[in-house]
């Protein structure tokens, strides 16, 4: 199954998700689209470019963090995809709402996260459910 008829969930943590959590080389398309149309860059492009990856789905499954995900029902956000979600959605002070829309709609963050053009976002109920209090708003 392909991400984009997973088009709510996003990377997802298990066997059919995309390297693990969306992470990986940076799909040529959107890497081209993201240079011609950022040419000096964004904070995210340059960050991606600069240290990679920041986590993979194995920091939050092994170790101490191991038997937090269940392999049983619905897969669920991938843990390495949401941490820097998370982290872009506080550097630009969104709520849950515009962050999904951020993800589907806005280049550099598709480049700083590893997707392709064609990825969809996914229900913003899903950073709800994950959010931190200090981030959370009335």
């Amino acid at each position: 199954m392909t991400l984009a008829h997973r088009r709510w969930v996003g990377p997802v943590l298990g066997a059919d998700c995309v390297a693990a959590g969306g992470w990986g080389e940076i799909p040529e398309d959107t890497a081209s689209l993201a240079r011609r149309v950022h040419p000096q860059g964004t904070d995210e492009i340059r960050v991606r470019d600069a240290l990679g990856p920041l986590s993979t789905d194995e920091d939050f499954t092994s170790g101490e963090f191991e038997g937090m995900y269940s392999s049983l029902g619905q897969p669920g956000l991938s843990p390495a995809f949401l941490l820097v979600v998370t982290i872009l959605q506080f550097r630009h002070n969104l709520a849950d709402r515009e962050t999904a829309q951020a993800v589907a709609d806005r280049i550099s963050w598709k480049y700083a996260l590893g997707l392709g053009l064609d990825y969809a976002g996914f229900d913003f109920s899903a950073l709800r459910s994950s959010a931190p209090t200090w981030r959370r708003r009335a």
